[in-house]
């Protein structure tokens, strides 16, 4: 699992991931690179969008209209609006942000995630942080607020011929949502050829404002705007109220955080394999549904249903955990049993139908809905508990302290490896190491594939272990001398069963599973199709046996009655029942050994065939049968040995005897397989969720 960037710390934890039915993800970072990069900057003067080249924290980049191909140097400017928009958001964040090279020699960003692309557009077109600091100081600052949706500053220009604002000596610089933000402006910033103007913002330039603000949300693009104000005077213990009024909008930047490379094939890889992928993000719908579309989370056609606002379950949600919050409270000091109190036992009737109607309007909602947009840690906890509720096994991921109670709710939490807290790490039962979601999904087959080699070893073992013991039985009660010695079978449960079963065990995944349905949640290791298999080689391998074990008597005593006299020799003066129990034990121990060896290749999967998957796949395996054939070897034939292990050496048509019959279990297995492909015995469906194909 390590190897799949997926460190477990439970290891109950990797039947789990193999069952998983739902994953609900973060985006940014998960599905996303995590860099977010301004792409679009758009000012009021003429109306004007410029795109903005280069990618990631390097600074290296120009502002082009957005219809420009080509040689893109020409285009490249120092001067204009956009020039004041830039150094208004610089100005706007944090003194933590910060754009350096780091020892590596590449270029870094650290800070608020959506301050880092602002400073390193501005540093494109010549603008640097530190050298803005310096000509004008920070004097007041409200950082960024939930409630408010924006950020606030106010700067001292120190050096009066530089300033973007014009003459004044303080400005107050604001940045945030747009939807926030825009009502707090009256005026707006054109400036072009010399001449700088602030115009009212009227009705009709607000509608037109917010109509680009949507296109931008509809190519995906996360948007901030920025604005100023002018003042003469510093204000003494300002509130936001003081500063986030009467503002002059200067500009919208839009970014965005590409994708991750291999992103919409996982998804699809998940969707065919049954599990479900859910994006909960605190973008904006439009934002978040056009990010979707683009990494095929969504179909291009998807209704409004399967996106939207986490608003739509928190008024139930809240509910749902006020009344499960009290019905914990009357549950103290209660004998109970532990399941309870996580669910309405206490509760009035009153309560309970409280409780669940909100559960089934949740419900409602994350049956069909793929991406919640705008979404808080409380919304985490609720599409959880709802999608428990449905019976789903689901995967959360998380790497915020608030994210910690989602994590410990899932069935599975995963944790942020790179940018995950360490409260985020201790709630969690899986951490990834990249912080990529193609890891998960790598790591749901590696889940699977583990649980089914687990499989494979006990459907190995217990066929083979099985036999034997109905092998002494049964030729035990017929009245022959046992089969099997006491160190024969220890010797036979170290080499020939022990060391093809850890081969298996370290089987790579089979062609196709990611193809079937998650393993359901409760069904037992020895499901149905593993049961069918058990009982038809027990059978086979036994009655193998003790047909070898028969024959060999006959052909070494010339009679089937085990009935001989403890007295009677051969003709070289041998006790001849010695000589005929050794005989026939030695031919049984061979067959046994070669029929398990050769039915190891066959196990190697329950329903393909040997021939599909190839012979040599399984370098443990082939190392195991090498070991074991050898062992073997020296055991029977080697006369020390042989003593030890109660074994004779045996005739060539004997030998071609065992060669023979072992082949019958394996070709029994592979008849077996083609049964269950051609009727689809024991198969589990895919199920391709609504938008996810």
């Amino acid at each position: 699992m390590a190897s799949k960037n997926a460190i477990i710390k439970k290891m109950k934890s990797v039947e789990t991931l193999g069952s998983a039915t739902v994953v609900c993800t973060d985006k940014t970072g998960t599905l996303t690179t995590g860099v977010m990069t301004v792409k679009r900057l758009w000012t009021p003067t003429k109306w004007e969008t410029l795109k903005v080249t280069g990618e990631g924290y390097k600074p290296v980049g120009t502002f082009l209209p957005v219809d420009v191909e080509g040689n893109e140097d020409q285009y490249e400017r120092k001067e204009g609006a956009f020039t004041t928009a830039l150094a208004n958001a610089v100005l706007c964040c944090d003194d933590k942000t910060i754009l350096k090279v780091n020892s590596d020699g590449e270029w870094e960003c650290i800070g608020n995630m959506s301050e880092r692309p602002l400073v390193v557009a501005a540093q494109k077109n010549g603008i640097k942080r530190e050298e803005l600091t310096r000509k004008y100081k920070t004097v007041s600052l409200h950082p960024f607020d939930s409630k408010r949706k924006m950020m606030s500053s106010m700067v001292q220009v120190e050096v009066s011929n530089e300033n973007f604002f014009g003459d004044a000596k303080f400005i107050i610089c604001v940045k945030g949502a747009p939807d926030a933000l825009l009502p707090k402006c009256t005026k707006m910033l054109i400036q072009e050829e010399g001449r700088r103007e602030e115009q009212d913002l009227t009705e009709k330039k607000r509608k037109r404002i917010t109509d680009k603000i949507n296109e931008f949300s509809d190519q995906a693009f996360r948007v901030l705007a920025v604005a100023y104000r002018t003042t003469d005077t510093m204000v003494l213990d300002p509130t936001p109220g003081d500063f986030e009024k009467d503002l002059v909008l200067s500009g919208l930047f839009a970014s965005i955080d590409p994708a991750r490379e291999g992103v919409s094939n996982s998804i699809e890889t998940a969707a065919r394999a049954g599990v479900r992928t859910i994006m909960i993000t605190g973008d904006y719908v439009k934002t978040a549904s056009a990010i979707a579309r683009d990494i095929k989370l969504l179909p291009e056609n998807a209704v409004p249903m399967m996106y939207r606002d986490c608003k739509c379950i928190r008024d139930a949600g809240t509910l749902e955990q006020k009344l499960l919050e009290l019905n914990k409270e009357k549950a103290k000091g209660k004998k109970i049993f532990p399941t309870q109190c996580k669910y309405s036992h206490y509760l009035d009737n009153a309560e309970k139908k409280s409780l669940h109607n909100a559960w089934k309007e949740i419900d409602d909602i994350t049956k069909v809905t793929n991406v919640f947009a705008r979404a808080k840690p409380i919304d985490k906890i609720t599409i959880v508990r709802s999608l428990l509720r449905q019976g789903h096994v689901c995967s959360m991921t998380g790497d915020g302290v608030n994210d910690a109670p989602a994590l410990k709710q899932a069935s599975i939490g995963v944790a942020m490896g790179i940018t995950g807290t360490d409260v985020a790490k201790g709630a969690a039962d899986m951490i990834l190491v990249d912080d990529n979601f193609c890891s998960i999904i790598s790591a749901i087959e590696e889940g699977r594939t583990i649980y089914a080699n687990i499989g494979k070893f006990c459907y190995f073992l217990l066929s083979t272990n099985i036999a034997e013991v109905f092998v002494v039985l049964i030729v035990v009660i017929l009245g022959y001398p046992s089969p099997l010695k006491t160190t024969q079978i220890l010797w036979l449960n170290l080499v020939t069963d022990g060391l093809p079963a850890v081969a298996l065990a370290m089987e790579k995944p089979e062609p196709g599973t990611m193809n079937e349905g998650p393993k359901p949640a409760k069904e037992p290791l020895i499901e149905k199709l593993m049961m069918t298999g058990i009982f038809i080689q027990t059978t086979v391998l036994t009655t193998l046996l003790i047909v070898c074990y028969l024959v060999t008597w006959r052909w070494e005593s010339g009679q089937w009655s085990a009935n001989i006299s403890k007295d009677k020799v051969d003709s070289e003066g041998i006790n001849l029942i010695g000589k005929v129990s050794d005989t026939a034990t030695t031919v049984s121990i061979l067959a046994i050994v070669f029929a398990e060896l050769l039915r190891s290749y066959t196990c190697r999967s329950l329903r393909r065939s040997v021939f599909t998957l190839g012979l040599f796949g399984n370098c443990f395996l082939q190392v195991s049968f090498i070991s074991a054939v050898i062992l073997t070897l020296l055991v029977t034939i080697v006369p020390g040995l042989q003593d030890v292990f109660g074994c004779v050496p045996i005739s060539s048509e004997q030998w071609g005897f065992v060669i023979g019959v072992s082949f019958i279990p394996c070709v029994i297995d592979e008849i077996t397989k083609f049964v269950y492909r051609l009727t689809g015995f024991g198969l589990r469906p895919n199920a391709i969720y609504a938008g996810q194909k």
